[in-house]
């Protein structure tokens, strides 16, 4: 056995170009394995390390109406905005006798101060303090990376008068830090496994396409050691064997290479911010386990390739007609797509575990139906290229389809799930875009508008002034408290003149001195109908209750009038522009989760195409005699081109539809279900960027062809001994 050994693996310096692309693949494939199994597992220690935030919503937090236990810190947590960004800011009253330590800083700030993540504290330095750093007060010092979830975390923890913390919304006394971390983190899980789905089918038919033209390009070899006495179990052991040094040497130098990609790596946004280079490490034990699984994996593919291959005595391997495809093949899908739509209808009522494995359960079965059904659908088209060749390689290339789907679909399918994969993100943020664009509706604040409450206590004369005095600032249009009592109105409504319903964002002036309006609705980002206006008797009007800032529409304005306000009225006038209360971070979000697909889906279409230059370089090697005896007869090189040009696409222009639109329909159950009842939208342009990048790798890897077509069909190719 050992003798067999070194006869088929030792030769030239042209047989190590082989198992070196098998290392190359393999390690690729294992590196972003392990980094995206990194980032799922730095998920969840990212909402661990910032669970602390969360404790003001704990059953263990004391409202601040209540006594104050001893030693307790007083606190309520908020967001504030910026440039577009969102910052979560605690703000603290700590008595001189607190021992309670607040995570990330040496002790609490003082009344006027405040400790910022690095990523915010860079933030204030490079925007003018009247459009941030006025909120906060003075800089007393940063938060330590364990208390933060990443590097471009936003926070503020901020000190304050007892007095002040106690009349913000939610304000509560912490005996304790200690919280359940929200689990942010979750629908990013699902997003990074299906990617590493996604990345499974190319790297796994890389390799089995590898073996399969390592075997065609060394039948001679193979065939003697077949004469010599080897058994085709032998000749599969070698193989194998082969497979499997190679597969341990690129797993390896996977691991290693993960490691070297990983500050890279960490740079890549996901659910609010990069990560930690160290956060992406995999523990020693769970990278032993996918070196393990990816030699098994590899080991097996080649000794199956190889066994099929069907390698006989005589120096050629056997033409074996594939066992015609059933219609049974579109089960897979079928039950996949079940699961899927199962899942998301029933969200509501479904552990989030069960939901994580149903989704990525059924896009999984939906990518394997994928895989399955594309040789009938394969064997079908052949038949119809067949019925009308007009020529003499469609008729070749059609019978040969027709003898080999599964084959023949293999080369290309690598390229067909990665346009499945692109397909269901690109849709589905699509979608969700589209339902949080937000534009002039009659009856909604005015994009260009801040709406904010005038808490009890605050001079709102100053606050009005000190607004009206910002640049960019068109105009206030103050809202009054009204008497729930005496007016018949929901708690809490603010009357607005009708005069200013214009300037509200109102194409009509109701019939009232003055009316009021749902808050919630006028926040929204459309209206199904016009927003109801209820008329209040003007004796009932007090106090200003809440302004409208109407601003020339910049971020600049925007943000220099909710520093005006928060600096005269305090944080609990929460200033809140219609783009923030409709989008809440989630277009952020949606971009990350974007460039996390397209990412995934390029590597996988980059993948899916030296497959398919292989395969198809594979399939000419080992037709070179049948291809040559064409050559003898009379047929032109172009038209062996042809051929070989039919046989890539037949497969790829039936299955492609296919993919688009499975993509399609789940993309469109589970924005549906989970998101609201939203509908999918048109695709975002880099979208057709990627399926053109697929197209053009696939004529890129036929092309490449041509090359090969001409020295593997002339005479010597012929030649029977």
């Amino acid at each position: 056995m050992a003798f067999l050994v070194r006869l088929a693996l030792l030769g030239g310096r042209s047989s190590l170009g082989r198992p070196l692309g098998i290392v190359l693949g393999v390690a690729l494939g294992m590196a972003l394995f392990l980094l995206m199994l990194g980032a799922v597992i730095a998920l969840d220690s990212r909402d661990d390390r910032t669970a602390w935030l969360n404790a003001t919503t704990e059953s263990s937090a004391i409202p601040a109406d209540r006594a104050a236990p001893r030693g307790a810190i007083l606190a309520a947590r908020d967001e504030t905005s910026a440039a577009g960004e969102v910052i979560a800011r605690l703000i603290v009253a700590a008595p001189a006798e607190t021992a309670l330590p607040i995570p990330g800083i040496p002790s609490a700030p003082p009344a006027g101060s405040y400790y910022a993540s690095p990523a915010l504290q860079a933030l204030v330095a490079r925007l003018p303090p009247d459009r941030l750093g006025n909120r906060f007060g003075s800089f007393a010092g940063t938060i330590g990376d364990a208390a933060l979830s990443s590097p471009d975390t936003l926070v503020a923890i901020v000190g304050a008068a007892p007095d002040a913390v106690r009349a913000l919304p939610g304000a509560v006394y912490l005996t304790s830090f200690a919280a359940s971390p929200t689990d942010l983190g979750a629908a990013y899980q699902i997003v990074i496994l299906i990617g590493a789905i996604g990345l499974f089918f190319p790297v796994g038919l890389l390799i089995m396409i590898v073996t399969k033209l390592g075997a065609v390009s060394r039948i001679e070899r193979f065939a003697t050691l077949r004469l010599i006495g080897a058994s085709p179990r032998q000749i599969a052991f070698v193989v194998a064997l082969e497979s499997f040094l190679t597969a341990t040497v690129g797993a390896a130098l996977g691991v290693v290479l993960a490691a070297v990609l990983r500050p890279l790596a960490a740079i890549i946004p996901l659910n609010g911010g990069s990560f930690f280079p160290q956060d992406l490490a995999v523990p020693a034990s769970w990278s032993l386990l996918a070196v393990g699984a990816m030699v098994v994996a590899a080991t097996l593919a080649s000794a199956i390739g190889i066994r099929r291959a069907g390698i006989s005595p005589l120096g050629a391997t056997r033409a074996i007609r594939e066992r015609t495809p059933r219609p049974w093949r579109i089960l897979p899908l079928l039950v996949g797509a079940g699961l899927i739509g199962y899942t998301a209808m029933n969200a509501g009522d479904i552990d989030g575990t069960v939901m994580t494995f149903g989704i990525v359960g059924g896009f999984a079965i939906v990518a394997a139906g994928i895989v399955v059904i594309g040789p009938w659908l394969t064997y079908q088209l052949s038949g119809l290229v067949s019925r009308r060749a007009g020529s003499a390689a469609a008729l070749i290339a059609g019978s040969r389809i027709r003898m080999t789907p599964v084959a023949t679909f293999r080369s290309v399918s690598g390229l067909v799930i990665a346009v499945f994969m692109v397909t269901v993100f690109a849709t589905a943020a699509g979608g969700v875009m589209q339902s949080l664009r937000v534009d002039g509706v009659d009856g909604t604040l005015p994009a260009d508008a801040l709406l904010a409450d005038l808490p009890a206590g605050a001079d709102a004369d100053a606050v009005i002034a000190a607004t009206l005095a910002v640049p960019g600032v068109n105009a206030v249009i103050v809202g009054r408290a009204v008497d729930p009592i005496a007016t018949e109105v929901h708690p809490g409504s603010v009357a607005w003149a009708a005069e200013d319903f214009p300037a509200l964002g109102f194409a009509a002036v109701p019939d009232a001195p003055f009316a009021t309006f749902d808050r919630t609705s006028y926040l929204a980002s459309q209206q199904e109908g016009r927003l109801e206006v209820v008329a209040v008797r003007g004796a009932a009007v007090g106090v200003a209750g809440a302004i409208v800032v109407r601003t020339d529409g910049t971020a600049e304005a925007i943000d220099r009038a909710r520093t005006a306000i928060e600096v005269g009225a305090g944080p609990a006038a929460a200033p809140i522009t219609r783009v923030e209360a409709v989008q809440l971070g989630i277009q952020r979000i949606l971009h990350e989760l974007a460039v996390v697909a397209y990412l995934g889906a390029f590597v996988s279409i980059a993948i899916a195409g030296c497959s398919l230059a292989i395969a198809t370089a594979a399939a000419v090697i080992d037709r070179r005699r049948v291809l040559g005896l064409l050559r003898l007869m009379g047929m032109p090189a172009s038209q062996l081109h042809r051929m070989v040009g039919f046989e890539a696409a037949v497969p790829l222009v039936g299955v492609l539809g296919l993919s688009v639109a499975a993509g399609y329909l789940v993309a469109d159950v589970i924005v549906e279900n989970l998101a609201g009842g939203i509908d999918v939208g048109w695709p975002e342009p880099m979208y057709f960027v990627a399926l053109a990048l697929g197209l053009i790798l696939a004529l890129g890897a036929v092309a490449a062809t041509v090359g090969t077509i001409r020295r593997n069909t002339a005479v010597s190719a012929t030649r029977f001994e």
